[in-house]
């Protein structure tokens, strides 16, 4: 449904139905209204009730390896943003895993890398977080990926596909996912999901617990981008310096995995995976300078946790010289960028705008060694989920 065709929106409450009458700007009365999937263990705390409802991504997830108990909001949430990621790359597969919405690992393919790589280069950037994550596949669950996951404890994964076996490998009593919850999407849904400029979508509400008898509510459109491709990026290029394929290609990941994380967000990228991340700060320039401490702490923290996770989880190169940054602020002050820069970024991503926005950009020309891409205001993806 077009943008245009809304001008309010308003909301009906029934045991078994979500009805949503919409108003639109020649007055017709439209009415959408979501039936009910399945009750959810809880909501975002075990003292707070949930179900879901309507058939959309998560509404339509075949779930092909119940548990004792349903899941939870969190896992379909979790479930959700997984998708919305992957929903990027329809031609690579790739792998994320996040937690409480957030990626906290991400591998997109860049040189015929098996699933499984993709898998253990998602999962050794924070290798003390993944635990407990929801896993987005874009390919086919294989045995040898299920024997690799299995080793550690994971609540949900979601795939297009999974081949023979797999199953088993999960619940084997090796296996430390023995309670892993598993579903199957169809990926003709996965790529309905509303991501592009043009794109068909259904306006989304936002409520709030703000009184006893009724609540507020925002009607809310997706945040679509006209950003399909790294080349598409490339207009926005202010700086004289011209990134490689690969620095282009990292940032364009870094933007997309930055789209769903919560704001402020800055995201790192080298070689197609996740190397830094900063999240949910109130400031742009913390955000950027928790990625890079958290980015040298973990590298330190590594070689203590080789006995615990029975791995080198620093096997690859998880510093941030080379690396691509995306973030979501734009940079009234040099402060931000000049902080990536001196951890080794060469090609970032940022928010056009500010008041000081032609002194900063005065200064990234003058270091002679960066690549400044400013996307213009309409391409900020804030998101506060």
């Amino acid at each position: 449904m077009a943008k245009s065709e809304y001008s309010k929106t308003t909301v009906g409450t029934h045991p078994c139905f979500l009805i949503l009458q919409e108003v639109s700007h020649v007055s017709d009365l439209k009415v959408r209204v979501s039936e009910k999937v399945r009750d959810l263990r809880y909501g975002e705390n075990p003292g707070q009730t949930a179900a879901l409802y309507g058939r959309g991504f998560i509404g339509k997830l075949q779930e092909v390896r119940k548990r004792d108990k349903d899941p939870s909001q969190t896992n379909m949430e979790d479930a959700f943003y997984a998708a919305r990621t992957l929903r990027y790359f329809p031609d690579r597969e790739a792998v994320r895993i996040g937690k409480h919405e957030n990626a906290c690992g991400f591998a997109v393919q860049v040189d015929g890398e098996s699933g499984t790589e993709l898998y253990r280069r998602a999962r050794d950037y924070d290798f003390r977080s993944f635990f407990g994550g929801a896993i987005g596949l874009n390919f086919p669950l294989t045995r040898e990926l299920a024997e690799e996951l299995v080793r550690h404890y994971h609540e949900v994964l979601v795939a297009p596909e999974f081949e023979e076996g797999p199953l088993d490998a999960i619940g084997s009593s090796a296996s430390k996912c023995k309670n892993l919850r598993a579903f199957r999407y169809d990926p003709a849904d996965l790529y309905d999901i509303p991501a592009f400029i043009g794109d068909m979508f259904v306006p989304a509400l936002k409520q709030f617990h703000d009184g006893s008898r009724e609540i507020s509510t925002i009607r809310a459109d997706p945040h679509l981008t006209a950003i399909m491709t790294p080349e598409d990026m490339s207009q926005y290029l202010k700086t004289d310096r011209t990134p490689t394929p690969r620095e282009l290609f990292d940032a364009f990941v870094a933007l997309c995995v930055d789209v769903d994380q919560r704001s402020n967000s800055a995201t790192f990228v080298k070689k197609g995976y996740i190397v830094g991340v900063g999240i949910g700060q109130n400031s742009r320039v913390d955000t950027v300078e928790v990625a890079i401490d958290r980015n040298r702490r973990y590298n330190n923290l590594a070689p203590s946790f080789v006995e615990q996770l029975g791995h080198d989880p620093r096997r690859l190169d998880y510093s941030l010289d080379g690396a691509s940054m995306a973030t979501d602020a734009f940079c009234p002050f040099p402060d931000a960028p000049l902080a990536a820069h001196e951890a080794g970024v060469r090609t970032m991503v940022v928010v056009e705008g500010g008041e000081r926005y032609e002194d900063v950009l005065r200064e990234m020309k003058e270091k002679g060694d960066v690549s400044y891409i400013a996307l213009p205001p309409q391409e900020r993806h804030f998101t506060h989920h």
